[in-house]
């Protein structure tokens, strides 16, 4: 959640900054401040213009952050804050993540839900090398079909991989936790894994052909669903080489 422009870590804008990669910042680090929301480990910085701040004031927001080397890209939900071939966010084995804030919580900001995921293979090497691509990166409200707007940033790069190799021909494979019955998770993973289909299809330019769709329920889990983060891993969509 972020604070009111002027106030708390709202300040006047959301940034995505840099020029902090000498003396005790040479590590990759994400900070949220007074400033506003901040990238250390390169020279970069990127403000959101008024009409976007506005959007994001005291409402909840996804952020995600894509980096490798020199090349990032930042998302607030479905909107690109940047896109950056030399911001140079350093590669490292952490990601130190840090909150500023004032003493009381008028205006405060709340993180919650960190994910940090190393990636070095594009899907297209993944699937040639393993023969599928996992993704927790497809959101949906609980127990429904609907493709939430954050999710944007995986359906792109999914579709990249695709129409850059036409003769790539993928099941699109829906998968849920064993929380419910079995009967209607296996009904809720087709309905997604159809929705994943349609939308890459008809939003994204993928070839029909290139695609089939098929719901697993939660008859193929990839971890144990004994733990929260268990459930949370099997609550997935998968690309299948086909």
């Amino acid at each position: 959640m972020i604070g009111r422009a002027g106030l708390g870590v709202g300040a006047e804008t959301i940034k995505i900054a840099g020029g902090r990669s000498s003396g005790d910042h040479k590590f990759s680090e994400v900070a949220w401040g007074h400033g506003g929301f901040y990238l250390l480990g390169g020279p970069v910085q990127v403000s959101l213009d008024t009409k976007d701040r506005e959007r994001y004031l005291g409402k909840p927001a996804s952020f995600r952050i894509l980096g490798d080397g020199k090349y990032l890209k930042a998302y607030a939900d479905e909107k690109r804050l940047a896109n950056i071939p030399n911001a140079e966010f350093q590669r490292a084995k952490s990601l130190f993540v840090r909150l500023e804030g004032r003493d009381d919580d008028k205006d405060a900001v709340y993180v919650t839900r960190i994910r940090v995921a190393e990636s070095q293979k594009t899907i297209y090497d993944e699937l040639n090398a393993k023969g599928r691509w996992a993704t927790q990166g497809i959101l949906f409200d609980i127990g429904k079909a609907d493709i939430k707007p954050e999710s944007t940033p995986t359906l792109k790069q999914i579709a990249t991989a695709l129409k850059q190799h036409p003769e790539l021909k993928v099941e699109i494979q829906g998968h849920t936790d064993n929380v419910g019955k079995a009967d209607a998770n296996l009904k809720l993973s087709q309905a997604r894994a159809d929705a994943v289909a349609k939308a890459l299809t008809g939003e994204y330019g993928v070839g029909t052909t290139q695609l089939t769709a098929k719901g697993y329920g939660d008859s193929k889990p990839s971890t144990d669903n004994k733990t929260a983060e268990g459930r949370a891993n099997n609550r997935r969509v998968e690309l299948v080489k086909s």
